[in-house]
């Protein structure tokens, strides 16, 4: 005990360097506990906005697409399908998904068609 009582008298022997570094400390902290929320939000709205605008919450896939993708493997009935999952009380957009090699003369790219 006779120790802590020395350390807390030395911490206060030399008051303004003591707020100083105390008040440095709680800035410092300060500002990384604001980071860290600026980062989860904006990982947060990342993540909304990927699911919203591009793939959904669930995929589903004509079988045999994931082994040999293809724009032209699609879903047999996909009316009987999207009715079913709508009377279970799911939202469905159905999407049509591509991607390719859009070239100029001088230059390509690759790119991703959205049929919604």
């Amino acid at each position: 005990m006779d120790d802590l009582k020395l350390a807390w008298r030395n911490v206060w022997r030399n008051t303004r360097r003591s707020v100083v570094t105390i008040a440095a400390t709680s800035l410092a902290l300060f500002v990384m506990i604001v980071y860290r929320g600026l980062i989860s939000g904006y990982m947060t709205g990342l993540e909304r906005n990927i699911l919203d605008l591009e793939v959904g919450d669930v995929q589903a896939y004509a079988s045999g697409y994931r082994e040999k993708p293809s724009i032209y493997t699609t879903i047999a009935e996909p009316e009987a399908f999207v009715g079913a999952l709508e009377r279970a009380g799911y939202r469905v957009s159905p999407r049509l998904l591509g991607t390719g090699l859009g070239a100029g003369t001088d230059t390509s790219s690759g790119v991703q068609l959205i049929g919604i």
